[in-house]
């Protein structure tokens, strides 16, 4: 009974790992969540949490008022 315990929390742990995204704050107040993957000197890359598997964006960084990281 307790390796079934084990395996479920397990499961329940990996899960959140998995759902932790990133929200980009921009100056036009505008909310983005997504994935950031990478920061540059001059630009931000993501990529949308809605379609992780999807292309990647690319925004400069003077229009990013702040990014809040899960």
């Amino acid at each position: 009974m307790n390796l079934n315990h084990l395996i479920i929390l397990l499961f329940v742990l990996a899960n959140f790992q998995s759902i932790s995204q990133d929200s980009i704050h921009f100056y036009n107040k505008a909310i983005v969540s997504a994935k950031v993957s990478e920061i540059n000197i001059n630009d931000i890359k993501y990529r949308r949490f809605d379609n992780l598997n999807g292309p990647q964006y690319t925004v400069n960084k003077a229009e990013v008022h702040y990014i809040k990281f899960e």
